[in-house]
């Protein structure tokens, strides 16, 4: 066997073995969905003509009901630049993108701002051969005798000084310079969690149980390089980073 095929093996083994999900390509994207997406966004002409009015607006046991007089503009730019997914548990499902295709004609978008400090669900629907907004939904957080993984991520996304003491004992942090390079590991720092704020700006979100201990933050980049993954644990009721890899160019 040649050193280059051999090397090969090594790296793709490496991948494999330790960190599970970080050699990926992104799967079962649907070009329809996020080319009318991604203009979603482009320009409040274009949106407020995808949005059917009365647009009904959920949030916990009450619904009211926006007409398009009463329309503020989304400027969320769903998907672009990169998609920061949580995922439940301690892997990454690679199928999974920002949104969440439950039928052919439907799909939703469920993301945290941590701006706004809030969760919203926007569910669209194809009626004539169109892509329109058909409903919003704000579900209320759930609480727990234990921290939840948004009041976290609100604080790990700015507050260097809560960031530096919600770093696990022992955690590293995993880096590439170049595909096929070797591996390079150290204990992870506050100096490579500094972007935070600029990157957990929205959160797309598939399914969270409140219970759950383990979670996975995966930023996949559209064009821009990026590629990190996030490994959180929570212990004695308290969230900690104990894992941070970074493939990206």
């Amino acid at each position: 066997m040649s050193h280059s095929n051999s090397h090969l093996i090594l790296f793709t083994f490496i991948c494999y073995s330790i960190f599970n999900s970080s050699c990926r390509t992104r799967t079962d994207v649907n070009p329809e969905i996020e080319q009318f997406i991604f203009g979603f966004s482009q320009s409040p002409s274009t949106q407020i003509n995808a949005v059917l009015f009365p647009l009904p607006v959920i949030q916990g046991k009450d619904t009211t009901y926006t007409n398009q007089t009463d329309w503020e503009y989304v400027d969320y730019c769903f998907g672009c630049e990169f998609s920061p997914i949580l995922f439940a548990g301690d892997s990454i499902d690679n199928r999974k993108q920002f949104y969440i295709q439950n039928q052919q004609d439907e799909f939703l978008v469920s993301v945290y701002l941590i701006p706004e400090n809030i969760r919203k669900t926007f569910y669209f629907a194809k009626e004539s051969s169109e892509w329109f907004l058909t409903k919003i939904e704000i579900p209320e957080f759930r609480s727990t005798n234990s921290e939840s993984i948004f009041d976290f991520l609100k604080k790990f996304s700015s507050d260097s000084s809560f960031i530096e003491g919600r770093i696990a004992d022992g955690a590293m942090y995993c880096s590439q310079e170049d595909l096929g390079e070797d591996i390079q590991e150290h204990l992870l720092t506050l100096n490579e969690l500094k972007n935070n704020e600029y990157i957990f700006r929205r959160i797309y979100i598939h399914e969270v149980n409140p219970i759950e201990n383990q979670m996975v933050l995966y930023v996949q980049g559209e064009g821009t390089g990026y590629h990190l993954e996030y490994y959180f644990k929570r212990e004695n009721g308290e969230w900690f980073v104990n894992k941070l890899v970074n493939f990206g160019v």
